[in-house]
């Protein structure tokens, strides 16, 4: 304690510290033991006694004062409330009791060993927040839209820009492009490419695919025009959805549907009738292929239904 004299506003000043009025220069948390006397004050004609006073304020983010008087340690914990909530507070409260029973019932521990929290807390943090288990709903991704479609028809399903689809409006238009698909031979787990810019219509062509039980290839149109051909080639699409201005930018030998023209769309809007199980391939992503030729990555129907109630 040779420098416990040394001014404070001195040391913040070498220091070179930034002032904040709202904290302390130079720490947030404090601890303070205090050993004190058992006797009272007596004075002459006067009767003392001690009155514990409650600051409204707290001096530093957090502190922990300990006294100790007639063999007892008493503790006192200040936080700052716009820091920490009350619960918060007592949760550090109670680590350190359990620190200091434990230190207490085995003085042998090394420091690694000791444990701050409760058997109870213990059993909340190792199994309660780790018991995952969910119970998911099962069949396929088209099936389950359907589902929600006739839940919420009038609720807004896609947003793009300042255009709109309801549930029941995108539920429809699916329904009739994959019956036009189902007409052009789209069976259970066809791949069927999608090449177009961001858009209502990718939307409308992906549950469009699915609905038809086909697997869709997303393909970006922004790729070379090797990558795009190896992308169909590769996958064995048969069958490419894109739009009316990006036509001209590919070559292929299968049939093209323009997703973007009302000729692709079938009067009929109900429901089809469903091909697929959850087994089935739901779509096929390729990477990137920094080693070589992209790879295709595919996706069964129970792998996105996992994926997003996970």
């Amino acid at each position: 304690y040779e420098n416990q004299d040394y001014p404070f506003d001195e040391l913040v000043d070498k220091l070179d510290l930034e002032r904040d009025i709202s904290r302390n220069a130079l720490f947030d948390t404090m601890f303070d033991m205090q050993a004190l006397d058992d006797a009272e004050p007596a004075i002459e004609g006067l009767h003392i006694e001690p009155v514990d006073l409650e600051f409204q304020i707290s001096k530093f983010d957090l502190s922990l004062a300990a006294a100790e008087s007639a063999g007892v340690i008493t503790f006192h914990l200040e936080f700052c409330t716009r820091l920490f909530k009350k619960e918060t507070a007592e949760t550090l409260a109670q680590h350190f009791v359990n620190i200091l029973r434990d230190i207490s019932d085995h003085p042998q521990k090394t420091l690694n060993e000791i444990s701050m929290l409760s058997e109870e807390q213990r059993n909340t943090v190792l199994y309660q927040f780790n018991d995952t288990r969910a119970e998911h709903p099962t069949g396929i991704f088209s099936e389950l839209f359907e589902q929600q479609a006739e839940k919420s028809p009038n609720h807004p399903a896609a947003v793009f820009k300042d255009h709109m689809l309801t549930y029941r409006e995108l539920n429809e238009k699916a329904n009739q492009l994959a019956r036009t698909l189902r007409k052009k031979g789209v069976q259970r787990e066809s791949v069927v490419g999608i090449m177009a810019e961001r858009s209502l219509e990718i939307v409308t062509g992906i549950l469009a695919v699915l609905k038809a039980g086909g697997t869709y290839m997303p393909i970006d149109p922004g790729l070379p025009k090797e990558r795009i051909q190896y992308l169909i080639m590769d996958s064995g699409a048969d069958l490419l959805l894109t739009q009316h201005h990006l036509i001209g930018s590919i070559s292929f030998a299968g049939e093209i549907i323009q997703i973007d023209q009302a000729d692709a769309y079938d009067t009929d809007g109900s429901n089809l009738e469903h091909l697929n199980t959850p087994g089935d391939l739901a779509y096929v992503i390729y990477t990137s292929g920094t080693t070589g030729n992209p790879k295709g990555v595919m996706v069964e129907h129970r792998n996105i239904i996992h994926a997003h109630y996970t």
